[in-house]
């Protein structure tokens, strides 16, 4: 099924769209891949140059180079290969970490980017099985975001632990997109839509001034909308229980860890949408809030400034 994607995906990504639609309206310039294990798709609607959009995805692919926890030759992996020595990395390499510790810091921890030896204990993208408790509990106290250490006068990493590893799925995807909608306007592009996989940013508004309209699916059911946000140079980005998971018994384990427990955090929000000016954060603040639950939640996201939230709570 992967394989079938995959080829689907390249097939898209070779479709650049210039032309118009049977009612005259201009398309915009498109192009679709997968990486960071997702469905991504770019569309430029005042720009016709298809070197952005392959611009772009060589950014997609030197980032998931970087940020990949499972390519060896990543930094992320390097970090989490060494034992405690200093690690130089990139500066968005750094940024990221350092932005992932902020949020640990502001979510008493249940946002931990050192989440990688519970998470890779479980299997999302198969038939999935629970794994033995005694190794969730040998794995939970190598999870702990206070024991890296920044330097920022070389962009070096250390591990306190070394047992320690990072994960930086709850994060990265935003931050990428951030970086995207930097580079195109850095390109004096106007207009245009960046989805990567469920963190999707508008930098302006269609071309005809009105804003894009995004549709929220609802949860469990990939055939109904939700919600609709409209967005105008803003981000929203989608966290929810349904996005990967599966049943044992009648129980469901879904991918979103609680880093104290190493198990599925028990929630009751199927998912949250995050409206906000930048991706990286409307990321990391859906996570939290899943992890939180709704009463505390609703109480973090009234600490920061123009944020919009769609609750999607769990039905009983």
């Amino acid at each position: 099924m992967k394989k079938l994607i995959l080829f689907i995906c390249i097939i898209a990504s070779c479709i650049l769209c210039g032309c118009k639609n049977s009612k005259g309206k201009a398309e915009p310039l498109s192009k679709s891949g997968f990486a960071f294990d997702t469905f991504i798709t770019i569309s430029i609607y005042d720009e016709k140059d298809s070197r952005i959009l392959d611009e772009c995805f060589n950014m997609c692919e030197d980032y998931e180079n970087l940020f990949s926890k499972t390519i060896d030759t990543s930094e992320i992996s390097k970090i989490n290969k060494s034992k405690g020595e200093n690690v130089k990395v990139s500066k968005d390499t750094f940024e990221l970490i350092e932005k992932g510790l902020y949020y640990g810091e502001i979510s008493d921890g249940l946002f931990d980017i050192t989440i990688a030896p519970v998470s890779n204990l479980w299997d999302f993208h198969g038939e999935g099985t629970v794994p033995d408790d005694s190794l969730i509990q040998n794995t939970i106290n190598h999870v702990s975001y206070k024991d890296l250490s920044l330097n920022k006068a070389d962009f070096s990493v250390s591990k306190l632990d070394p047992d320690l590893e990072i994960d930086l799925g709850g994060i990265a995807k935003g931050y990428i997109a951030d970086r995207l909608k930097e580079y195109l306007i850095s390109q004096n592009v106007k207009s245009a839509l960046i989805n990567l996989g469920g963190n999707i940013i508008a930098i302006g508004a269609k071309p005809d001034g009105t804003p894009f309209k995004i549709g929220i699916k609802k949860p469990f059911n990939e055939n109904e909308i939700d919600a609709t946000v409209e967005l105008n140079n803003r981000a929203v980005s989608t966290s929810g229980v349904y996005e990967r998971y599966f049943y044992e018994g009648d129980k469901l384990y879904h991918h979103i860890l609680n880093p104290q427990t190493g198990y599925p955090v028990e929630t009751d929000l199927w998912g949250v949408s995050i409206v906000c000016d930048s991706s990286t954060d409307a990321d990391a603040i859906g996570t939290i809030c899943i992890l939180m639950g709704y009463d505390k939640a609703k109480t973090f996201c009234e600490s920061f400034e123009n944020i919009d939230v769609i609750w999607s709570l769990a039905e009983k």
